[in-house]
This record gives C-alpha cells, sequence and structure tokens, in this order.
C-alpha cells in the first residue's frame, strides 16, 4: 500500500476502498513503468560507453 501512495499514508484509505483487481491492475502498470525505466536506463549506459 505503502508504494502505491507514495509514501503518503493518509491515501492509505483510498487504496483500501478499492477492490484487489482495480489494485493488482495499478501494481501491475507500476511493475511495467519501472520495467521500461530501467531499460532506458541500461541503452543510455549503453551509449555512453561508446
Amino acid at each position: 500500500m505503502d508504494a502505491l501512495a507514495g509514501g503518503d499514508k493518509t491515501r492509505w484509505n483510498y487504496f483500501y476502498q478499492l477492490s484487489w483487481a482495480e489494485v493488482n491492475t495499478m501494481i501491475e502498470l507500476e511493475n511495467h513503468k519501472a520495467y521500461y525505466r530501467h531499460q532506458v536506463h541500461l541503452q543510455q549506459e549503453r551509449q555512453q560507453k561508446r
């Protein structure tokens, strides 16, 4: 919950009111965004080494 709320415990109630399907979708979205940020980071590192 804390990661979805961005560390803001006052937002936890919002997430507790959502269905599990909605929360799982949000978690999947965050995982996909993190994966693509990581891929971009790796690509930038490769380009700097050239």
